[in-house]
């Protein structure tokens, strides 16, 4: 399947969400550099705009593992991710968003993960403990991080 009828799979709102997570999966496989500017575009607007809390988590998943191999320039995604880590309703969109930001060595990664350190939900705050650890350390946790000194 090419990545233009995948990306085409991802937006169709006559598609199951199943369908569309199963193109979401997709994508990473057959995505190259020369796909970046349309990879980044559709995908943000997925992590914007759709109603299924989970298909918006795994674009946010796939726009971090996008940039982490260097197959879209990030500048969309990072103000998506940023966006969905500060706004979205489902704190599965949010945790997935915080993730992806430890790939972004970005001012604005940095402070929407501190940011998320107030959020409701203590599962966002660890995964924004980790992502910002990830980010001050530059590689990926490896051993004990802070505590997170709040228990629900």
């Amino acid at each position: 399947m090419s990545i233009e009828h995948l990306l085409e799979r991802v937006t169709s709102a006559s598609i199951p969400a199943s369908e569309r997570m199963k193109a979401l999966c997709s994508i990473e496989a057959c995505a190259t550099a020369a796909d970046a500017d349309s990879l980044e575009r559709t995908l943000t607007a997925v992590l914007y705009h759709d109603t299924n809390p989970i298909v918006r988590h795994e674009a946010a998943f796939i726009l971090g593992k996008l940039y982490r191999a260097q197959r879209i320039c990030g500048t969309r995604a990072l103000m998506a991710l940023c966006e969905a880590a500060d706004s979205d309703e489902s704190v599965v969109v949010r945790h997935e968003a915080l993730e992806a930001l430890a790939a972004f060595p970005d001012e604005r990664a940095l402070y929407a993960l501190h940011k998320a350190l107030s959020d409701p939900s203590a599962d966002v705050i660890a995964t924004a403990i980790i992502s910002l650890h990830i980010q001050t350390s530059g590689r990926d946790t490896d051993g004990a991080l802070p505590s997170i000194g709040r228990t629900d």
